[in-house]
């Protein structure tokens, strides 16, 4: 998980990543009631974005500073559900989403009398977005044709979508999303791993093996004319 933290070169790749948790009392002997943590929605709702979610959740707003050096604010959404499962989205590290956990903490123990905890036992990671880019602009046709050789699933049809839609095996029988845009960038999902460190330097392998390795057949090339026009 190193690079799922912001102090990581690679952190720089993640868009966004969707984070699970659970709050419990931090006395074995306490609980928090329907009726409390409604009381706890209602204080919340002075302070932040409310609105109900499904299956008896509510979903909280935040603006929460990123520690990418010219950042603006981020906007994270936080599903909390009955139980005090957490389910948090828009962060880009897992020090942004222990933040914001530990803000939603103080609130419900300032409104439900209650001390929080998080069970760290419970945390999860469930999907990460990523960011690629490649050298430059690709023929997108010349993209599918080439994974299609390589026996690689890729689909390209841009009456649907504008980019080459592409999927890698990873581990636990399930598969990454590539998304290969024009201009050369990509867009990476990766499903839950038991190794998020592993999986991502896999899929980035396997771009530049199989994609940007192919560079002379899939790059855009400059026309003679532009080639002129720019010369010295």
């Amino acid at each position: 998980m190193d690079h799922l933290y912001i102090a990581h070169p690679l952190n720089r790749h993640v868009t966004t990543l969707t984070y699970e948790t659970r709050l419990v009392p931090e006395a074995e002997e306490e609980y928090v009631t329907p009726t409390m943590l409604q009381t706890a929605r209602d204080g919340i709702a002075r302070k932040t974005e409310i609105k109900d979610g499904f299956k008896n959740s509510f979903i909280m707003t935040l603006h929460v500073p990123s520690p990418r050096q010219g950042s603006m604010l981020r906007k994270v959404s936080i599903k909390v559900f009955k139980n005090l499962r957490l389910h948090i989205t828009g962060t880009h590290s897992l020090d942004m989403a222990y933040n914001v956990v530990d803000v939603v903490k103080g609130w419900l123990a300032e409104f439900t009398g209650v001390a929080i905890k998080e069970d760290v036992s419970s945390r999860q990671i469930d999907v990460v977005l990523y960011k690629y880019q490649m050298p430059g602009e690709i023929n997108l046709a010349r993209v599918r044709d080439v994974l299609n050789k390589m026996n690689i699933l890729s689909i390209y049809d841009p009456n649907n979508y504008a980019g080459v839609r592409v999927k890698f095996p990873v581990d636990n029988d399930k598969y990454a999303s590539v998304m290969i845009f024009r201009k050369g960038k990509i867009i990476i999902i990766i499903p839950r791993q038991d190794d998020f460190d592993k999986t991502l330097q896999d899929i980035i392998q396997r771009i530049e093996n199989e994609i940007t390795s192919q560079w002379d057949i899939i790059a855009v090339k400059e026309s003679k004319d532009l080639k002129r026009k720019h010369a010295p």
